[in-house]
């Protein structure tokens, strides 16, 4: 790997962070019990993310190390399926993107010859199995660079956050069929990261995830992130 790893232990310290007791107060004998108190808390919610990590990713075992990435998809779902504090993750991720992982641009398996761009891979659908793989980070080769080389990157702009709240709520309204003008689009010839159509304009498709799916995203925002993602058409055109 060529990413920062963690174990899960040390995953669920990280997102338990705000809880944590100073190394001077963790002998519970030499403490009062307003101290005693917070580090039962501490232990019990630990145990908590641990149990519910677990039934998400049961193939996650206790010594192995997996990739920043994965664990940044998980620290993701956490936010936004079980309301869990997960900043201290997604930040070190995005600090590890502004340092040693900017010269890299995709990310692929070690047994596989694909590849997909990093930022699309943490935003994708988390799939319990990505945990039995290795992962890899990938430079762009000379003859393979993007033709949009110039073209921003909207996590840096908009926020991770953001990005992941609006395809989860666009995944949700795909599935359940709420919007009737939302479809699946052909990627199978396509390089690029739309994956669904939209056959009217984008504040139409902000109104309809507002009203039926509860986002709360500034419009402005909505519009510069929704193009990497959707496809707007013109029914007729």
């Amino acid at each position: 790997m060529n990413t920062p790893t963690l174990r899960i232990k040390e995953f669920i310290e990280k997102l338990n962070k705000k809880n944590q007791i100073g190394e001077e107060n963790k002998d519970a004998k030499k403490t009062n019990a307003k101290i005693r108190f917070k580090i039962l808390k501490q232990k019990q919610y630990a145990n908590e993310l641990k149990d519910t990590i677990l039934s998400i990713i049961p193939s996650i075992k206790e010594e192995e190390q997996y990739s920043l990435l994965l664990w940044t998809k998980l620290a993701l779902y956490l936010r936004i399926r079980n309301d869990i504090d997960s900043n201290n993750i997604i930040n070190e991720y995005l600090d590890w993107r502004k340092s040693t992982g900017k010269s890299f641009y995709a990310v692929k398996r070690v047994d596989l010859d694909t590849h997909i761009n990093i930022d699309a891979f943490i935003l994708k659908k988390l799939n319990p199995e990505d945990f039995c793989f290795n992962w890899v980070c990938v430079k762009p080769a000379l003859s393979k660079i993007p033709h949009n080389k110039n073209k921003k990157d909207i996590s840096k702009i908009y926020g991770i956050n953001n990005i992941a709240k609006i395809k989860s709520c666009l995944e949700i309204a795909f599935n359940n069929k709420t919007i009737k003008d939302l479809e699946a689009r052909n990627i199978k010839y396509s390089n690029d990261e739309k994956i669904y159509v939209y056959y009217k304009n984008r504040e139409s498709l902000y109104n309809e995830l507002k009203s039926k799916h509860d986002l709360k995203i500034a419009l402005s925002s909505f519009k510069g992130i929704i193009s990497s993602f959707v496809e707007i058409r013109y029914k007729g055109r």
